[in-house]
């Protein structure tokens, strides 16, 4: 192998693979959710989303605030894991290259149908 290519793979930055052993069944993205338990697991992470928000913010001030909250895809490979973004007046989780999805959506998504990233079968459009 090249070192000088090795030595900066994954730039600008630190990018590296990670070395951490995973354990089965670990979510590097909302496309490994599969379950009626994710669904529930989502469910009570958007509640706990509102629990924070409220004990940072008053209800006039929340009333008046644009809130995102999502999960995205991330633009290397090398650091995917499942991670969300919460957003206060700060734009959307969900941008125009289409890696972005908000919570609420994906908790519909699976609602609908809990296999639907498990099966793969059709390409996922979010807006």
């Amino acid at each position: 192998a090249d070192p000088k290519a090795e030595a900066n793979m994954g730039s600008p930055g630190d990018f590296r693979f990670s070395d951490v052993p995973k354990p089965d069944n670990y979510l590097h993205t909302y496309r490994d959710l599969h379950s009626r338990e994710h669904v529930n697991m989502l469910q009570q992470l958007d509640e706990g989303i509102h629990r924070f928000l409220r004990s940072l913010f008053d209800e006039s001030f929340l009333a008046h605030a644009h809130v995102s909250s999502g999960f995205h895809y991330p633009v290397r490979t090398q650091y995917a894991t499942l991670h969300m973004q919460l957003r206060v007046n700060s734009g959307s989780v969900c941008r125009e290259d289409g890696r972005g999805i908000e919570v609420n959506s994906l908790i519909e998504v699976m609602k609908r149908d809990h296999q639907v990233f498990h099966r793969d079968e059709d390409t996922q459009r979010y807006h």
